[in-house]
């Protein structure tokens, strides 16, 4: 690889990390927005909370990393037209190639990292977030008990706590058992915490008392202690079997599902749907890459509307995407429709080869370059005259 090759590549990537560095923590933190019940409402911790929001990085990753090349390849061509490395380039002999194959290399392996993070991280993480949210559910403390209210987990069984702190720590509980009839027990201790152990569910008080009362007799005895435990494992629902969602199912596992029974249901068309999203979302990074270029690739002048290129560099590449969309929802109701899904990728990435391969330019018709080119001019000489009216209108003599 040449150098000027290596110093494409590594801007490229240079703005590639910070640009989807900006861009995911954009869309992570609207995402774990959606995520604050459960600290709020389900009473889980904060790490419980961080958990289950960057499990599911590696989806956002796979969603922003095309637009992320996006804006590095963009910003890369149009620094170097502005310090005139692709005038350059193409007087010292170099081929369009020079420029175009470190943004292609870059991409195919763009294109491969997607399709790891699509096909099975990304699967991965939505199951076992899928799975904490089970857990959450069927957590009888999360679920039902909740701070400053006497709460009846059981007949018989109220249960009271002051404060739950961010680690779990429950302060100031009350535990009143009226479930045998004739005796009646009240435990009341400073602090506690529900831990699992030895395949039970204990509530682990410490530093209070038990007040056991005889319900014929009213006899009262009180016993204080420093530690005890009180057994909830009968309190806990069964645990419920999680239901994946196709973009939680791995790829093979979606392949299996479609020839399998699920496949015969109402849930077939969305199989068939996410699989081929999979499948193709290794694409676009190599289709923006020639999208780009074409407009921007070729040494040109800021007269010779890089400007407008740019605004359709964008326009097409988020078109793309856009049909790449409608043709997934068209997938869902008809398997007819799944070759429209490579379509939009595909033909960007063919049309790209062959105008690279032929030497030829893209380039918009010459009535709308005069329009625009008048539209320029216009906007300049009013800028003009205004920065040559600003003096006068200050001066009261004028």
């Amino acid at each position: 690889m040449r150098l000027i090759e290596r110093h494409i590549l590594f801007r490229v990537a240079l703005v590639f990390v910070l640009t989807i560095g900006v861009l995911t923590a954009v869309v992570w933190a609207t995402q774990a927005l959606r995520r604050l019940d459960l600290v709020t409402a389900h009473g889980q911790t904060l790490w419980f909370f961080l958990k289950m929001t960057l499990l599911a990085l590696p989806s956002l990753i796979v969603a922003v990393a095309p637009f992320a090349l996006l804006v590095a390849a963009i910003t890369t061509l149009n620094s170097m037209t502005a310090d005139s490395e692709l005038v350059v380039v193409g007087a010292a002999g170099g081929s369009r190639w020079v420029v175009l194959r470190p943004m292609l290399i870059f991409s195919v392996v763009l294109g491969l990292l997607i399709l790891i993070l699509a096909a099975e991280t990304g699967p991965a993480g939505r199951r076992v977030m899928r799975s904490l949210l089970t857990q959450v559910r069927v957590d009888i403390i999360a679920s039902v008990l909740r701070p400053g209210r006497f709460t009846e987990i059981d007949d018989g069984l109220t249960f009271h706590v002051a404060n739950r702190d961010a680690d779990g720590v429950l302060e100031g509980i009350v535990l009143n058992d009226e479930r045998d009839a004739s005796v009646r027990f009240t435990y009341l201790a400073d602090r506690g915490q529900v831990v699992e152990a030895l395949g039970k569910t204990l509530l682990v008080m410490r530093d209070g008392t038990i007040q056991r009362r005889q319900t014929k007799t009213e006899a009262l005895s009180i016993i204080a202690f420093q530690s005890y435990a009180f057994d909830l494992t009968q309190l806990v629902p069964a645990e419920v079997k999680a239901n994946y969602k196709p973009t939680e199912i791995p790829f093979f596992g979606l392949i299996a599902a479609i020839n399998g029974e699920r496949g015969k249901t109402h849930e077939a068309g969305r199989l068939r749907s996410e699989l081929h999203d999979r499948l193709v979302q290794p694409l676009f990074p190599i289709a923006f890459v020639f999208v780009v270029f074409l407009l921007l690739g070729d040494p040109r002048t800021y007269r010779q509307g890089r400007a407008l290129g740019i605004g359709l560099a964008i326009v097409g590449c988020v078109g793309l995407r856009m049909v790449g969309l409608g043709a997934l929802n068209m997938a869902l109701k008809s398997s007819a429709a799944v070759a429209l899904i490579y379509i939009p990728p595909m033909a960007a990435i063919l049309f790209g080869l062959f105008m690279v391969l032929t030497d030829r330019r893209l380039s918009p018709p010459s009535s709308w370059r005069r329009f625009t080119e008048a539209v320029a001019l216009r906007i300049s000489t009013l800028v003009s005259r205004f920065r040559g009216a600003a003096p006068d209108s200050g001066n009261p003599g004028s």
